[in-house]
């Protein structure tokens, strides 16, 4: 079912609101630049430490970047839910 603030009907029963969708377009852009810098500045650096793979080591070199973008991504999403105080632990009945 489609539910026009992203999530499901199981988030809003547990008390858990789902990321607003601005926020993760933000925190995607914000990661992607800090990214983009990151590897601008150390390109020569990440080059000659993945030469030595052969044919591989563009393939290397980008799934290594990507995957930086989405840690980042995912890191400052934590952290704005953090700030924001949306990020709690669950309620564990013992």
């Amino acid at each position: 079912m489609y539910y026009p603030g992203g999530g499901t009907r199981l988030d809003d029963e547990q008390g858990q609101q789902p990321v607003p969708v601005r926020e993760q377009y933000i925190c995607g852009c914000l990661a992607f630049v800090v990214t983009a810098l990151v590897t601008s500045v150390l390109y020569s650096v990440l080059v000659s430490a993945v030469m030595g793979l052969g044919l591989v080591a563009t393939s290397v070199l980008v799934i290594a970047l990507t995957m930086a973008w989405f840690l980042l991504w995912e890191l400052f999403v934590v952290v704005w839910e953090w700030r924001a105080g949306r990020l709690s632990r669950p309620n564990v009945q013992r």
